[in-house]
């Protein structure tokens, strides 16, 4: 983040595909809803996700990532695909964390804002994911795919930092 400027994150949409939809799948309803042609306005477009989209299974030769980037750039200009997912998964307490601080900041604010008629799911997930705080885990039932989504952007470009603490003792003041 530049000059220490505050972004809001907007939310202004949400793909939910279910029944043994591909990444390929996903990739081109995004690329139909938002590649080139009139009233198409994306610049840009940034992939953020967790670790394992970056395997290859046992039943494809490219990974998530790549099937998604290659998609993507026969509707979008491929300079414009930019790839930020996690090379490793964030710690889950620090990235609900961070996002927690974003829906209510220390001025009582909010800088993520749901379009709230088109991201009806991702509201759900947010209602419903639990975060059990003694544990440290988020309960894996369904409902927190969407909130996950969401919480490897914050992550990764707001993360809370752990500061570093460093003791001084009397012998290395020498």
């Amino acid at each position: 983040m530049m000059n220490d400027e505050k972004f809001i994150y907007y939310v202004i949409d949400e793909i939910v595909l279910r029944g043994g939809a591909l990444t390929y799948d996903a990739a081109k309803l995004f690329s139909d809803r938002f590649g080139k042609g009139p009233n198409k306005c994306l610049a840009k477009i940034y992939i953020y996700g967790d670790s394992s989209g970056s395997n290859r299974s046992t039943v494809a030769s490219e990974s998530d990532y790549k099937i998604l980037i290659d998609t993507l750039a026969l509707h979008f200009k491929r300079g414009s695909i930019k790839d930020f997912h996690n090379k490793s998964n964030p710690s889950i307490k620090d990235s609900v964390n961070a996002m927690n601080a974003l829906f209510r900041t220390l001025d009582g604010a909010s800088r993520i804002k749901l379009n709230r008629s088109k991201t009806t799911e991702l509201q759900q997930s947010l209602l419903r994911t639990v975060y059990d705080q003694s544990s440290g885990s988020i309960l894996k039932d369904g409902n927190e795919h969407l909130t996950d989504a969401l919480r490897y952007l914050i992550q990764k470009e707001e993360p809370i930092v752990k500061p570093k603490v460093r003791i001084m003792t009397k012998e290395r003041e020498k």
